[in-house]
């Protein structure tokens, strides 16, 4: 028979209710949340041991490193450093577009940001610096995970190089400044159409990240698809399709879309 709401409150607040007990322990155990609790400051360090002494085979490398950023909070740099594995498959793995998102660049991210927490001065932070550089296209690495953890990473390894850097700059030719220090930047409307080069003069690696902006001259009119296929029809509040170059001013006009994918695809927004 069903448990009467009084009593089912009382089982609830009681030791003998045991339901849901094993996907508290299971979520209690969760490298993610146990990162979250050792970032507020209140480490449930007895769980950590318990995933820490877990078989290779029982934890996968992206947990490994959640459960190094840990300790490395906690100041226990050892155990941090050991929880990471220097042969790192995850950069293997192709995009996952649901579930966890891992991708070569999120797992790599995250791979980076506990190396420099667990040992700062090891010469593999640069070598997947530049890895990971090599992963951004069009001054971004993809999906809001793979730019979050990408920037944190890289934010992380930043801080741990005490290396100043020289650059001298030039603008079609003419010396235009020398940069010194840490953390430089240049912002400039005067370098317009100018072609700049960069010269590190410094012992120390230099990384850079141009940016510009503006309205483009000729704008791109033809239609183009890249996995997925959007076709617009315009109507009036009749359903009759509309001419948009001859549509009276305050009309209502109602867009119809139509979203093809050319294979599965998951979390799709159209903006």
């Amino acid at each position: 028979a069903p448990l009467s709401a009084p009593l089912a409150a009382d089982m609830a607040e009681s030791r003998l209710d045991r339901r849901g007990r094993e996907d508290q322990s299971r979520l209690a155990l969760d490298p993610y949340l146990l990162y979250l609790k050792a970032l507020l400051g209140q480490p449930d360090r007895e769980s950590m041991t318990v995933v820490a002494g877990r078989k290779p085979d029982q934890i996968s490398e992206t947990e490994r490193t959640l459960l190094s950023l840990a300790y490395s909070r906690l100041g226990d740099k050892g155990t941090a450093l050991k929880l990471l594995t220097p042969d790192f498959k995850s950069r293997w793995l192709y995009r996952q577009q649901f579930g966890d998102f891992n991708s070569p660049a999120r797992n790599t991210a995250l791979y980076l940001a506990a190396l420099a927490e667990a040992d700062p001065a090891s010469p593999r932070v640069t070598q997947i610096v530049d890895y990971l550089g090599g992963l951004m296209k069009n001054g971004h690495f993809g999906s809001t995970q793979e730019n979050a953890w990408a920037l944190m990473a890289l934010g992380r390894a930043f801080a741990a190089s005490n290396a100043a850097v020289k650059v001298a700059v030039t603008a079609n030719g003419q010396p235009y400044r020398t940069l010194e220090g840490r953390d430089l930047s240049v912002a400039d409307v005067g370098l317009t159409g100018k072609k700049l080069k960069l010269t590190n003069t410094g012992a120390a690696t230099a990384y850079y990240h141009l940016m510009a902006e503006g309205t483009p001259l000729a704008k791109a009119t033809k239609p183009r698809a890249a996995g997925l296929s959007v076709t617009r029809v315009y109507r009036d509040v009749q359903g009759r399709e509309v001419n948009l170059s001859n549509v009276p001013q305050g009309e209502l006009v109602v867009v119809s879309l139509l979203v093809t994918a050319a294979k599965e695809a998951r979390n799709v927004v159209v903006v």
